[in-house]
């Protein structure tokens, strides 16, 4: 499969794709596909990439909030259930970081005034979280598209580059 990552004893598992056909291939040559339980179509199967969900029927990243929204349900306005909320959210790409933004901009703000832990929320911060809150339920919305097709574009040189943290210049890969 990949001889560098089996080397370093670190066999690479939990393949996924959207395409009946590829899945097949990879079964035939001994890679492990893995099924989830929450199927949306016939075949397509929804799994975790980086901590966002990925739609394989239609192919986008989205964002499952569900256990976030019920944790709020159960929430105590608190210095400590603010960071808790924070805590839950793991989306390093930053799709979604206008959002989560405010979310730390109140957390600093409850820091800076000295609040404890288990102590109740003032109104200038509890408002703003609870319209947070309430904006949450419409986060499922966002959609992001895992794919983009350049092949039609005019454009003539495409490149993806990375920065390596010793040297902050662009790499071209």
């Amino acid at each position: 499969m990949c001889p560098d990552f089996n080397e370093a004893n670190m066999p690479l598992h939990k393949w996924a794709t959207n395409s009946a056909e590829l899945r097949e291939l990879w079964e035939k040559k001994g890679f492990s596909t893995e099924t989830s339980s929450n199927s949306i179509g016939q075949n397509m199967i929804n799994y975790k990439v980086l901590g966002i969900s990925w739609d394989t029927d239609r192919d986008v990243f989205y964002f499952d909030i569900e256990s976030l929204l019920s944790f709020i349900s159960k929430r105590t306005d608190t210095k400590k259930v603010l960071l808790q909320v924070a805590g839950r959210i793991f989306e390093p790409l930053g799709f979604i970081a206008p959002y989560v933004i405010r979310l730390k901009i109140l957390i600093q703000n409850i820091w800076e005034m000295g609040f404890l832990w288990d102590q109740e929320m003032p109104l200038n911060i509890k408002k703003p979280f609870n319209e947070w809150c309430h904006e949450l339920k419409d986060l499922h919305l966002v959609s992001i598209p895992r794919f983009y097709d350049f092949t039609d574009s005019n454009a003539m040189n495409i490149q993806l580059h990375c920065f390596s943290d010793s040297s902050k210049k662009p790499t071209e890969l």
